[in-house]
């Protein structure tokens, strides 16, 4: 009942805190508490599951050494696995320096251009300076995301595409 009425009590005072710093900032305030909450769940949620993980591997492990072998494979009739480089993680190669540059120049100058036909009358060259970066902030982010993802996808499909053939020709 202590614990009840301690949290009723929490929650009286973040209404009231909420209600005298206004709407925008609750949203504000509400959205990081989300954010921060969701990041430490997620963050031990991550941590359980590979520490669980980790220790079922371990009991795999050990009772694979302590159960009898039937009989090993033979050597000639057990194909090796083709090596996968999807999980391996690599440097950002050059061309995706030059898709971020031009990302954060085509978006800080179709930010500008925007802001200025949209509202050139109203707009101060300090908020337009602004609007600009925001653009080229997020044309940068898309031209990384962009390109990540498109070289993920070319590896991968080149590695399919010779596991197929590799496959083809024995």
């Amino acid at each position: 009942m202590r614990g009840l009425l301690l949290v009723v009590a929490a929650l009286c005072l973040l209404f009231a805190f909420l209600g005298w710093v206004g709407a925008t900032w609750s949203i504000a305030l509400v959205t990081l508490l989300i954010l921060l909450v969701g990041h430490v769940l997620g963050n031990a949620l991550g941590t359980r599951l590979r520490d669980a993980s980790t220790a079922s591997l371990r009991g795999e492990h050990n009772a694979l050494q302590s159960a009898p072998l039937i009989s090993p494979p033979r050597p000639s009739a057990v194909r090796p696995a083709p090596t996968s480089h999807l999980h391996s993680t690599t440097r950002l190669g050059r061309h995706i320096h030059l898709c971020v540059i031009v990302g954060v120049a085509t978006g800080g100058s179709a930010g500008v251009l925007v802001l200025a036909a949209v509202y050139w009358p109203d707009i101060t060259l300090a908020a337009l300076a602004l609007g600009g970066l925001s653009a080229a902030v997020l044309g940068g982010w898309a031209a990384l995301l962009g390109s990540a993802f498109w070289c993920s996808t070319r590896r991968a499909w080149r590695e399919a595409v010779d596991h197929h053939n590799n496959n083809n020709r024995l």
